[in-house]
C-alpha cells in the first residue's frame, strides 16, 4: 500500500453536513476526501473524565497489541469531557481520516478530525 495522506475535507460533489460528515443510503459513512464508501476502521480510542477538565482514562484498541488502559492527567486530554476517536482509511484514495465524537456542554458533536487538530497526542499516530 502506498503512503497514506491525512484527511483534509475539500469541497464535496455531494451534500454533506456542516462538519463534512456524509452518509450514503442513510447509514454508510463516506470518505471525507473522495466520498467513496469503502473505508475501514483500524483504531479506536475512548477517553473519559469523571468531572469536567479533571483527570481521566484512555482506552486504546486496534493496534497489534491488546487494548490498553491509561490514567491521563487533565492536560493530556484534548477536550473537556468524553471523547471517541475512530481512525479510518479509504480503499480508493488511501486517505487516513479520524472520526471524532466528543461531548461539549451537554452536546454530542460528530466531526472529521485531522492529525494534529483536536486529537489526543496518543491517538493521532
Amino acid at each position: 500500500m502506498s503512503k497514506q495522506r491525512d484527511a483534509s475535507p475539500t469541497r464535496s460533489p455531494v451534500p454533506v453536513d456542516k462538519n463534512g460528515i456524509k452518509l450514503e443510503f442513510g447509514d454508510m459513512l463516506m470518505c471525507p476526501c473522495c466520498y467513496e464508501s469503502d473505508i475501514h476502521q483500524d483504531k479506536v480510542v475512548v477517553e473519559w473524565r469523571n468531572e469536567e477538565d479533571g483527570d481521566g482514562k484512555r482506552i486504546t484498541s486496534g493496534d497489534e497489541r491488546s487494548p490498553t488502559i491509561e490514567h491521563i492527567k487533565s492536560k493530556g486530554l484534548a477536550n473537556r469531557r468524553h471523547n471517541i476517536y475512530i481512525r479510518l482509511w479509504c480503499e480508493h484514495c488511501e486517505t487516513r481520516s479520524y472520526l471524532q465524537i466528543v461531548q461539549h456542554k451537554g452536546k454530542t458533536i460528530m466531526r472529521w478530525g485531522q492529525k494534529g487538530r483536536s486529537l489526543s497526542a496518543n491517538y493521532s499516530s
